[in-house]
């Protein structure tokens, strides 16, 4: 795993991670759902 990120990838994320919390608020059932693939996905 690279801990390096550059400012593109950390501004991508950083957006990325808006859009799912965006997400989460208007269907919080899916909360739990959402983020283990999300984290899932970085790893």
């Amino acid at each position: 795993m690279n801990l390096y990120i550059s400012i593109g990838q950390a501004r991508d994320l950083t957006q990325e991670y808006s859009h799912m919390s965006r997400a989460i608020s208007e269907c919080p059932g899916s909360s739990a759902t959402l983020l283990t693939k999300f984290l899932g996905e970085k790893e």
